[in-house]
């Protein structure tokens, strides 16, 4: 089975760049079409493994225009745009990206600060030599066999140094992680070295690998009276841990494609968890057989990327699908409305708002946030409220405050916003990423993970991450003067990867005694599922891996990947 290449892109108002890094590529391939179909092949490596890759690029490209270099460690291409309009996102379609379609911030400029024609001339391209897509032999349509008419010289290999001791520092990882997938024993981790800077670090306390190779971790939610948590995976699956000492205690299998959230149901039925998925399904598990006991079906092919339970009865389940959003009576499970005239794209969130549950939120990759009154017979005509633009497709909403009155927004260009979704009142954070990245001192802040909030303190942070997998709790003041502030807390030494969820052992009810000193959980591309200690803490200096989930799963691994809204 093919193997996917990893892809950094990033863009200008009239043109899209492109990298693909996969070094020693041999008898390569690529194609571009003026409808903005890209595709690539490859083997590399000392056993040849096959690389293929397909993206479907958001609008029509200019093929004579656009430009590419072969170097020895990737693939750089300048896609020229057909029309100069600033893309919201790389692909068209479903809305989500892939896992191993990264942005490239070392190219990245925001849209505010792009001017038409900028790139590469604002780039230091150390002297590559690029040639024409429309011009080499029929590239524009045609596999390009071998590449042949490329210069690979001497320059790509100078100008390849920092992404030489990149690709080290991987292969060092991966094998780390091959050495550790082959235990039986139990491991133990020394804890990194103590931090000179004025942050607090959190422990790591355990450490379980919940997978290996492509898989990784999707999500990390719990049960009400928080004596389990559940775990989604790109595996198609959902683990079950124990949130205070890391047992496992079985999964569930059923769906066929991605699982695009997760989300045990409450009080009156605590046993019972929901995920929805791109198969079209939403399914309900018994988590004390961890079998499935219902299910409800989108129809049309269509993909689930959210739901959430509500209404004012209670009795109602909504879902984001492909720019519509559906309603069932759970009861029943009849489907009792459809809106489909709101959103044009994808819609990624669903969410009866806390403590006003006859009022749902939808957020899309249209950059719209539209808020309905589902009382009665629902309908876009009579229940649609208000519509709030972000301006750019929405990741993940939240919401906050004595009365959840304010919302948090994240998108997937890394941009934060507060919002009053009442009075539609907004304090936007387009820099959030290079705020972020000046309030402590390691790397810069790759990606957002999350917000939490604090009703104690009333204090909101924005969870920050960097690709070699470190965390960063940053205070957020929205009122007066706006500011992301110095990192609180940073969890270091935990994923050698992309951090995807963030579970805070602080949301447990106010007097349990059962977290111990847990500071919460954290969930990542390297498969990896890690434990850290608050202050409070008993002093513990080593982490442990448990022998019997090191143990090789003997099925064999989905290689494809994946990401979830």
């Amino acid at each position: 089975m093919s193997r996917h290449p990893e892809v950094k892109w990033a863009q200008r108002v009239d043109k899209v760049f492109l990298t693909v890094l996969l070094p020693d590529a041999k008898d390569a391939k690529v194609k571009l079409e003026p409808d903005g179909t890209f595709s690539f092949s490859a083997s590399a490596g000392a056993e040849n493994h096959q690389y293929e890759l397909k993206l479907d690029l958001f609008d029509k490209v200019n093929v004579e225009e656009s430009k590419i270099n072969v170097g020895v460690r990737s693939i750089f291409c300048i896609v020229e745009k057909a029309e100069p309009e600033w893309w919201p996102k790389l692909l068209r379609g479903y809305g989500k990206t892939p896992h191993y379609v990264k942005v490239d911030w070392d190219k990245w400029v925001d849209e505010d600060d792009d001017t038409a024609g900028s790139g590469p001339g604002d780039m230091d391209l150390g002297g590559m030599d690029f040639s024409k897509f429309g011009g080499m032999g029929g590239m524009g349509g045609d596999d390009m066999g071998g590449m042949g008419d490329f210069d690979d010289s001497d320059e790509d290999l100078d100008l390849s140094k920092a992404e030489d001791e990149a690709a080290e520092e991987q292969d060092a990882i991966k094998a780390g992680v091959e050495t550790e997938m082959e235990a039986t024993d139990m491991e133990v981790e020394e804890l990194p070295p103590s931090n000179p800077d004025p942050f607090k670090r959190i422990s790591l306390k355990n450490s379980i690998q919940t997978n290996f190779g492509d898989d990784y971790v999707f999500q990390i939610v719990p049960k009400d009276d928080w004596t389990a948590m559940a775990v989604s995976l790109s595996t198609n699956a959902v683990k079950v841990y124990s949130p205070v000492t890391g047992q496992y205690y079985g999964e569930c299998n059923g769906h066929s494609a991605t699982i695009n959230q997760i989300a045990f149901s409450g009080p009156s039925t605590p046993h019972v968890l929901h995920s929805c998925s791109s198969d079209g399904t939403i399914r309900a598990w018994d988590t004390r057989t961890f079998q499935q006991v219902s299910s409800f079906h989108s129809g049309s092919s269509q993909e689930i990327f959210s739901f959430s339970f509500g209404g004012s009865g209670n009795n109602l389940l909504a879902a984001g699908c492909d720019a519509q959003i559906l309603f069932w009576d759970w009861r029943s499970n009849k489907q009792v409305a459809c809106l489909e005239d709101s959103h044009v794209e994808d819609v990624t969130q669903v969410h009866f708002i806390p403590d006003h549950q006859s009022k749902l939120l939808s957020a899309s990759v249209d950059g719209l946030m539209c808020i309905f009154d589902t009382k009665g017979d629902i309908n876009e005509d009579d229940h649609l409220d208000s519509v709030l633009n972000v301006g750019t497709s929405i990741g993940k909403v939240g919401f906050f405050g004595e009365t959840n009155e304010k919302l948090w927004c994240l998108t997937h260009i890394e941009t934060l916003s507060i919002w009053d979704w009442k009075d539609a009142s907004e304090t936007s954070f387009q820099d959030a990423r290079s705020l972020a990245s000046k309030g402590w001192t390691l790397d810069d802040v790759d990606y957002f993970v999350d917000c939490h909030y604090s009703r104690e303190a009333e204090q909101l942070w924005v969870i920050g991450g960097t690709n070699s997998g470190t965390l960063g709790y940053f205070p957020v003041s929205y009122k007066g003067n706006k500011a992301i502030g110095s990192a609180e807390a940073v969890l270091g030494g935990g994923h050698t990867g992309i951090v995807r969820s963030v579970l805070p052992m602080s949301s447990m009810p106010s007097g349990s005694s059962q977290g111990h000193g847990i500071f919460g959980w954290t969930g990542g591309e390297d498969g990896r599922l890690c434990c850290w200690l608050s202050d409070n803490a008993p002093e513990i200096n080593r982490s442990w891996i448990s022998s019997t989930l090191v143990a090789r799963s003997p099925r064999t691994r989905n290689t494809k990947w994946h990401q979830p809204y």
